[in-house]
């Protein structure tokens, strides 16, 4: 409970959820990115102007090693402790004073002028339909997940370094693209924000 007790608040960058392998329901190998894959094949063409058919996928993605995200659901429902197993919930019942509260912490000397903080609800997409939102924009890259991951409800607290805005564009073959992910280098890392008024914005739920 020490986020409820001591204002310090995880902040876990977007490589540690692709790597926790073990926790499906955390686990997603494509975060920091939206993947478009057309069900049908699409037409290269290269610069000798010789073109052809290849089965693939369009990638938009940001530096995911250098984003930290700080995961909620905007539900309380029954279902999320058995899909998290946990035995209690903790209510952030005033979002706007516990963002606020993150953002003061993110603007002390220590942190102040490196970090860009951003919140938004997530938005679940197939990756053969065209999303609601602008998939070209980086900064709204960290709040993508693929539709299996819908019933979670999530909303996110991200803070990015700057140049982790930087929006990295890809064409990976399909059979590949999992694959391809996995085989990335980044790190798993963990922040840890202290704020000082958080916990007056927040009340737990146990699990009945």
């Amino acid at each position: 409970m020490t986020l409820w007790r001591g204002g310090r608040i995880p902040f876990r960058n977007l490589t540690y959820f692709q790597r926790c392998h073990a926790d499906p329901a955390r686990a997603d190998v494509f975060e920091g990115s939206h993947v478009d894959l057309p069900q049908h094949s699409i037409r290269i063409t290269r610069n000798t102007g010789e073109t052809f058919l290849v089965n693939a996928a369009f990638v938009n993605a940001i530096k995911r090693e250098k984003v930290h995200v700080f995961c909620l659901s905007t539900v309380h429902a029954e279902e999320l402790y058995d899909t998290f197993s946990a035995d209690c919930c903790v209510e952030i019942f005033s979002p706007a004073s516990f963002i606020a509260s993150c953002q003061r912490s993110l603007m002390r000397k220590r942190w102040k002028g490196r970090w860009r903080l951003l919140s938004n609800v997530v938005e679940y997409y197939a990756a053969d339909e065209v999303a609601q939102r602008n998939i070209k924009d980086p900064r709204l890259i960290p709040f993508f997940k693929p539709d299996s991951y819908r019933t979670q409800h999530e909303f996110r607290i991200a803070f990015a370094e700057h140049q982790a805005l930087e929006l990295q564009q890809r064409i990976v073959m399909a059979h590949v693209l999992t694959e391809e992910e996995m085989l990335r280098t980044e790190k798993p890392c963990t922040r840890w924000l202290r704020t000082r008024n958080a916990p007056n914005a927040m009340r737990v739920h146990r699990n009945k």
